[in-house]
């Protein structure tokens, strides 16, 4: 089995928590709740929709510091493929 490289199961890791916090707010029909769960604002949900709604998954990648896709999270994963019922 070859080995993942480690920036790339980091980059991985993190699309996934950011589409669980999509997920969640969808889920709980309740950005406020979702974002306390999560411990992010919801400026920067709104930050995180937006980049899933311009560029899918990948616009939720993280890129170099102070790069537009740079957003942190609290490092949620719910599980979900499509946020926001999308899929």
């Amino acid at each position: 089995m070859p080995r993942v490289n480690q920036f790339t199961d980091t980059r991985a890791k993190l699309i996934a928590a950011r589409v669980g916090i999509l997920a969640l707010a969808d889920e709980l029909k309740n950005i406020s709740r979702a974002c306390q769960v999560a411990g992010i604002s919801r400026t920067h949900f709104y930050d995180l929709m937006d980049a899933f709604e311009r560029s899918g998954r990948d616009g939720l990648a993280p890129t170099e510091p102070g790069g537009e896709a740079e957003l942190a999270v609290g490092g949620l994963d719910h599980g979900a493929s499509t946020p926001c019922g999308t899929g």
